[in-house]
């Protein structure tokens, strides 16, 4: 109601289409067709607004007087003063002095209000709400109303972006960024560069390994949450090419078991990939009984960050596309590759470090890397055992002289989560770089980045991508083969499984026998298998693999389940 009251016109009639109220939320046989035309009508829409709610949390302590008379204007003002800035340098200047981001006990300055107030608009329940991506994504004009204030979306943003931008400057710690405290910061970026691929048509190019609808799901799934889980995919339908998946009258009454499952196949099918893989959830328990190949995607990241998604360099497969093949049992999938290797069985010996806390709190990253343990196994296991040693023959000595540019090679999976692969030279900047760790956090604590030489600068540039890309080893473990190869895959993976390449996946998977009779497997996720993510030949190398060049062999049928 009180949305309401904002929203209208004092002296003429406003029309609004709501769809909380024009909607029957309790009308399941309504709902389907009802979805089928949101997308129209947000684009359509001579505008779109953003509701936050109320301001009201600024009226609970302090000088309700002092706020009440001062708070309510904060936001437009800072906007309007920061409107006459003609450049960037000048707008962040001008930020710097109107928001104070440094902690403080009261925070009672008008300065530190403004942060405040930032932080509490990026924590409202709508940046949380599956619908609201597509809402806000579609608009050809889009508001943000918040209390009486009503601001464009790109001028919220920008000041957002700004304003972490300071907090870096001034060496604040990640876990009190609005980054990393607030789910609004991410979403707004997100809906930003939705907005922007559809002005370039992105949605529309015809790329055969890659499925926009299923980007977006992968993006965008993992930071909301909606009531009925079907709208985990109903709520994205806007941003299909191709798919052909549609919300019906009888949609809210099929199983999510089914939606989900159907939602899979199709994108399969459409992309002629297997990306999907992504969001594999391995042996975590999950609350609807599904095929292994199908996402959970109610948490379709419980191994955290995947290893690659389309957007990544690799090419295991050499980009050979998944061709589909109808089986029998829909809940099965009929793929195609070369299994090439296997994790290896014996001694408790061969089971590496497992990468289970994150770099939050302050914690040093050698916690998380645990990466002088790793090279002390890598050593002990490979190079301690005779049988071993002797089957390097020669090179024996030059392997256990690499052991850490591999291994941090590994533990990034080779700059999974950046935007350069592979890292070659860089390998060796971030090993120095780690090897000065705690200058580099003593450095980031002690200076501001204005305060910075610039090989300071550097350096601790490389430091904070170092701790950006080792995200990727989080719920992560390190594993070797019965053929000396090296690789991080989810830490549910066990003695025996399988490595295969399958086409259509852009990395090697991890499988796990059922049937061997019916050659059927369960796929467990992707992995990381150092040497095989650019499906270059392996035939050449020292200690030839026998599978080296596997694409000239007789290729496997086999089924997942």
């Amino acid at each position: 109601m009180m949305a309401l009251r904002r929203l209208r016109f004092p002296d003429r009639s406003r029309f609004l289409w709501i769809d909380q109220l024009c909607i029957d939320q309790e009308n399941n046989e309504e709902k389907g067709p009802q979805i089928q035309l949101m997308s129209y009508v947000y684009q359509t829409a001579q505008q779109v607004i953003i509701w936050l709610g109320e301001d009201r949390d600024f009226y609970l302590s302090g000088d309700a007087h002092y706020i009440k008379g001062h708070h309510s204007q904060l936001l437009p003002e800072t906007i309007t003063s920061l409107s006459t800035s003609e450049s960037q340098d000048e707008y962040r200047s001008q930020t710097a002095a109107l928001v104070d981001v440094r902690l403080g006990y009261l925070g009672d300055t008008i300065e530190q209000q403004r942060w405040t107030m930032i932080i509490d608009i990026l924590r409202r329940p709508w940046f949380s709400r599956a619908w609201v991506f597509q809402e806000a994504s579609l608009a050809t004009h889009l508001k943000i109303q918040f209390g009486e204030l009503e601001a464009d979306f790109q001028k919220v943003k920008q000041l957002c972006e700004v304003v972490t931008q300071i907090e870096k400057d001034l060496g604040m710690g990640r876990d009190h960024t609005l980054r990393a405290t607030t789910p609004g910061f991410e979403m707004m970026q997100l809906i930003d560069r939705c907005r922007k691929e559809r002005l370039q048509d992105v949605v529309n190019r015809t790329d055969s390994q890659s499925s926009y609808f299923l980007n977006v799901l992968l993006q965008v799934l993992r930071r909301v949450r909606c009531f009925d889980r079907r709208d985990l995919i109903f709520a994205f339908l806007a941003f299909q090419n191709g798919e052909g998946i549609r919300a019906t009258a009888e949609s809210y009454s099929q199983p999510i078991e089914e939606i989900w499952t159907n939602a899979a196949e199709s994108i399969i099918k459409s992309s002629k990939s297997l990306d999907i893989f992504a969001a594999l959830s391995g042996e975590t328990s999950r609350h609807v009984d599904l095929p292994s190949w199908v996402p959970y995607w109610a948490d379709p990241f419980p191994y955290s960050r995947p290893i690659a998604t389309s957007r990544t360099y690799f090419k295991a497969s050499r980009n050979l596309p998944h061709i589909w093949h109808a089986h029998s049992d829909p809940w099965k999938l009929q793929v195609r590759g070369k299994i090439i290797d296997k994790i290896v069985s014996g001694s408790d010996q061969y089971a590496g470090p497992s990468f289970a806390r994150g770099l939050s709190q302050g914690q040093p990253m050698e916690i998380f890397l645990m990466f002088d343990l790793l090279i002390e196994h890598y050593e002990k296991v490979y190079y301690a055992d005779e049988a071993i040693a002797a089957a390097h023959g020669v090179h024996a000595a030059t392997k256990l002289q690499i052991p850490p540019r591999d291994m941090m090679r590994i533990v990034l999976a080779d700059g999974a989560l950046g935007t350069k692969q592979p890292l070659r030279e860089t390998i060796d900047d971030m090993l120095d770089i780690y090897n000065q760790r705690d200058a580099m956090i003593s450095l980031r604590c002690a200076k501001t980045r204005l305060e910075l030489s610039s090989s300071e600068f550097r350096s601790l540039q490389i430091y904070e991508q170092l701790e950006d890309l080792v995200l990727v080893a989080e719920h992560k473990i390190h594993f070797a083969t019965q053929h000396f190869q090296h690789g991080l895959a989810p830490n549910c993976i066990k003695v025996g499984d399988y490595i295969a390449i399958i086409h259509g996946s852009r990395t090697p998977c991890v499988l796990r026998l059922v049937n061997e009779d019916k050659k059927e497997y369960k796929i467990v996720g992707q992995c990381y298998l150092d040497g095989w993510m650019y499906g270059k030949p392996r035939a050449t190398v020292p200690r030839a693999h026998p599978h080296g060049n596997w694409w000239e062999e007789e290729q496997d049928e086999f089924v997942l389940v």
